[in-house]
């Protein structure tokens, strides 16, 4: 497994850096948990008493759960930003304008991805959509409830019908299955209209990581194409998958700018 594997190979350049007396450098993530990791047990060893320790396992989970958060679900929702773009190129062109006027030149910073408000709307809207991380809702009752003539107990998994809560009509107004960006635009939303990443203390921990590399992906490609449909392209993406949910087959073309 590839997270296992990176992981015991980095504890190992830890273990033979701090035998020699070298400065641990943090270079990413998995040193992020492997500080928290050693911390814990330091705490452990210190105090003497009974604590939970983070386990290599937990370090491993951990970033296997970032991975998955931030990466995999990202490439499924360019995927879907992808398509919805090229069925409606008129919503394409407001986002290719407002890269344009942020920045002409080939490399797009951090700061200026923050200032593409459209773009980030598009991938919001495509996530209205298609949303591929519904498992993000999945919570379980810690004690007994009674959440209108309903009684739940202990125990009981409970689970948001997320599409259900994206095409309402009475949260989103007419045209719920029409991609209409600026739709995210209105500060009056109510704030759990959007369950895309889930919600909550518990919502995904990959959100803005993900958020972050499709606006810098996306940005990077309409800077310089057009998204375009051909006749391949299907009007509808159908999804496959069960912990998240990717499209079968996105097929469309890419048309030079310049």
């Amino acid at each position: 497994m590839y997270c296992a594997k990176s992981v015991m190979e980095r504890m190992k350049q830890r273990e033979k850096q701090a035998a020699q007396g070298e400065e641990i450098q943090q270079n990413d993530f998995i040193d992020l948990f492997l500080d928290h990791y050693s911390e814990i047990e330091q705490s452990y060893n210190e105090s003497g008493k009974t604590i939970k320790q983070a386990s290599v396992e937990d370090v491993i989970g951990s970033c296997f759960v970032l991975l998955l958060a931030g990466f995999d679900t990202t490439a499924n929702a360019l995927g879907c930003a992808a398509h919805l773009l090229a069925l409606n190129p008129e919503k394409m062109k407001i986002a290719q304008e407002e890269i344009d006027e942020v920045s002409n030149l080939d490399n797009i910073t951090y700061e200026q991805i923050g200032q593409l408000q459209y773009l980030d709307a598009v991938i919001k809207e495509s996530l209205r959509l298609s949303p591929v991380a519904w498992f993000a809702c999945s919570r379980e009752c810690v004690k007994q409830t009674t959440l209108g003539p309903h009684l739940i107990d202990e125990g009981v998994r409970i689970e948001a019908d997320v599409k259900a809560i994206h095409y309402s009509k009475e949260i989103w107004g007419d045209g719920t299955e029409l991609f209409v960006p600026e739709r995210w635009f209105d500060e009056q939303r109510h704030p759990l209209a959007s369950l895309a990443f889930g919600a909550g203390k518990r919502k995904c921990v990959g959100m803005r990581l993900g958020m972050s590399e499709a606006k810098m992906a996306l940005a990077h490609v309409l800077r310089k194409w057009s998204i375009v449909a051909g006749p391949e392209t299907e009007d509808q993406l159908h999804f496959q998958g069960c912990t998240t949910t990717s499209p079968e087959k996105v097929t469309v073309h890419l048309k030079a700018r310049f």
